[in-house]
């Protein structure tokens, strides 16, 4: 294990969730460097191990604290992770032997699970598909199209440490700060540089919630569609354009117009896709319930949470021979306690 955690740097980006950032560094201990960017409006008053760089950076944006920690990478693979997140010890060790054996990739990860905290404690749930999204196209434009025909996002991958890099190096007066616009530059970027795989392997347990910032922000359709977005959509399409001119290949061959086409057309699927009436039989009967006095709510909840506690049972049992999402599970709950 040794020999792969000191090939590997962790970021971690954390505001005002202090007993979160607790928990992620109890659960990753001494496994590999570590770096804190830290916006909360107080320090983080905890110990930590010497594997452990903390650097408080109050009033920085996410961009900002994500590009200030990169500056001080120097293992060649790096990953970002959000605090209230598991990447899983034993998928990196994976991702790192892969990336070593296929230099044709740029980054790597693999299948992901969410978890549900509900009365301390935890329920695990299939919300992602778990198929292989992998993108081996040569041709850099066929990968790009490949990845919004089926997007998923590839910010929590492990990275080549170069690539990262290239990728938050923005120019300060050209600033790209949507959520989504960024998520997708984390995508672009690396995918102009090489492959993408998603190993067969349990590699991610996030939080589900319902208020998670991309949720919040506004998406896609909108920053194209309305004016005051063109701005930041310009920045967003000059720092690929910028990146894809200092490298001495084909990949200049990609333009302004190919990347707003295939972010326009996106966006034309994602309105059609919410148009269509996709929703399963039993959130329309739920729909139905729902408007019953006292009882409907009641039995809402009731159909929930039996139908969350026999999915979070059968997760349980596919995995019952890795040992580490039951230490996450022991991790959230513990600290959920406190």
């Amino acid at each position: 294990m040794i020999a792969f955690t000191n090939k590997i740097t962790l970021i971690i980006p954390t505001h005002n969730r202090h007993k979160y950032l607790e928990r992620i560094l109890n659960y990753y201990d001494n496994f590999c460097e570590i770096l804190i960017v830290d916006s909360s409006k107080a320090k983080f008053q905890k110990s930590y191990n010497s594997n452990v760089i903390y650097y408080y950076l109050p009033e920085k944006s996410l961009n900002e604290k994500i590009s200030y920690a990169l500056s001080f990478v120097t293992t060649p693979y790096v990953f970002l992770c959000a605090d209230d997140d598991f990447i899983l010890k034993c998928a990196i060790e994976k991702c790192i032997s892969f990336l070593d054996n296929n230099t044709d990739y740029s980054c790597v990860s693999g299948n992901y699970l969410y978890y549900k905290l509900i009365d301390n404690k935890v329920f695990f749930s299939n919300i992602y598909a778990n198929i292989d999204n992998s993108i081996a196209n040569f041709d850099i434009k066929d990968r790009l199209v490949t990845m919004f025909s089926n997007y998923i996002t590839l910010y929590y991958a492990i990275h080549r440490t170069s690539t990262l890099k290239s990728t938050f190096t923005i120019d300060i007066k050209r600033p790209v700060n949507n959520l989504f616009l960024n998520e997708y530059l984390t995508a672009i970027i690396p995918l102009i540089v090489g492959k993408y795989k998603q190993i067969d392997t349990l590699y991610q347990i996030r939080e589900y919630s319902a208020i998670s910032g991309d949720k919040t922000t506004e998406n896609l359709n909108k920053i194209l569609d309305n004016p005051k977005y063109e701005t930041e959509l310009g920045n967003f399409l000059y720092h690929i354009l910028s990146f894809c001119h200092e490298k001495k290949s084909p990949i200049h061959l990609i333009d302004k117009i190919f990347i707003y086409k295939i972010l326009k057309n996106y966006s034309e699927k994602l309105t059609q896709t919410s148009l269509l009436d996709t929703q399963p039989v039993d959130k329309k009967i739920g729909k139905i319930i729902q408007i019953l006095p006292y009882l409907g709510p009641l039995l809402i909840r009731a159909y929930r949470n039996i139908k969350l506690l026999f999915e979070s049972v059968n997760i349980e049992l596919k995995y019952r021979n890795e040992s580490e999402i039951f230490k996450v599970k022991k991790s959230i709950q513990t600290y959920a306690a406190k």
